[in-house]
């Protein structure tokens, strides 16, 4: 048996608004590998490089979160790939950008 904490009315409505962005191009980005370190000052480390965060799109995030850099190149970030309290802490986090940082969008 399948158990999911999103209701299956909401299902295949979900998967439609993933088809029509990854139609439009607006999901299939890399998804971030390796070591994720959060900063105070919109800093992230992916891999040991230091990025800016530019904006995030939580929208998904009962299964990933997309992070959009300075840089110009959006990472998504999947929830199965954290323990639930990490995941939880960068939602927070993104969370406490948004409310402290004016240029920062959602």
């Amino acid at each position: 048996m399948i158990t999911s904490n999103i209701p299956l009315v909401a299902t295949p409505c979900i998967f439609a608004l993933l088809y029509l962005m990854m139609r439009d191009n607006k999901i299939g980005w890399p998804i971030a590998t390796g070591a994720i370190e959060l900063r105070p000052n919109q800093e992230i480390t992916v891999n040991g490089q230091k990025r800016v965060l530019q904006s995030s799109d939580t929208i998904f995030r009962s299964l990933f979160v997309m992070l959009k850099f300075s840089e110009g190149e959006p990472v998504i970030v999947w929830r199965d790939s954290f323990c639930e309290a990490d995941y939880r802490y960068l939602l927070v986090w993104l969370k406490t950008k948004r409310e402290h940082h004016a240029p920062f969008k959602s």
